[in-house]
């Protein structure tokens, strides 16, 4: 019957029977976990649209039997204007891809955790370069990994590439690239 407080960036949300959704975030002191938000759909509360993607809440956890059950919420930012650009939802989705590629659940990363919520935040300001951010974004999460030395100076390709073999796994390019010709 522990309860814990902490701050997430939401994952992925999904329809969990008929009024619950089960989510899967980043916490910053708990590492990648997925938790169980009962009875969401059965209030009418206006937090319910808070529980979507890139999202950054500050939750209570309490752990059940077979559960985390996600008890209390409140939204800390919603990124309102990446969310209105395909390109930047897309590279969004891209970082979280990424994150869930190289973390185990329960793997606390509170490096990962910052370097996710400063580039969403930076992603949600006008006038921005989302291939500088995804750069930088690479960059960081390979110097993270030990991969990279920090003074290393590579493409954006080379850095995907190294990241797609770190993880052994085909990782998708954003949209907007997918369509062009892989340059930055």
């Amino acid at each position: 019957m522990k309860l814990l407080k902490t701050t997430g960036i939401i994952f992925s949300s999904k329809n969990f029977f008929e009024k619950d959704q089960r989510l899967e975030l980043l916490t910053h002191n708990l590492g990648r976990i997925t938790l169980l938000a009962k009875n969401v759909y059965k209030k009418k509360s206006s937090l319910i649209g808070s529980l979507v993607p890139t999202n950054i809440i500050q939750c209570n956890i309490y752990n059940g039997k077979s559960f985390q059950l996600l008890t209390e919420w409140s939204l800390i930012n919603s990124f309102p204007y990446l969310k209105q650009n395909f390109n930047l939802i897309s590279l969004s989705s891209y970082f979280i891809n990424i994150i869930k590629n190289i973390t185990d659940y329960k793997q606390p990363t509170p490096e990962l955790f910052n370097l996710l919520s400063y580039s969403l935040i930076r992603l949600n300001k006008k006038n921005i370069c989302p291939n500088t951010i995804q750069y930088e974004f690479l960059k960081s999460i390979l110097n993270n990994e030990g991969i990279l030395a920090p003074t290393s100076s590579i493409s954006a390709k080379t850095l995907h590439n190294l990241l797609e073999n770190y993880c052994s796994k085909k990782i998708p390019l954003p949209m907007h690239q997918i369509t062009k010709e892989y340059v930055f």
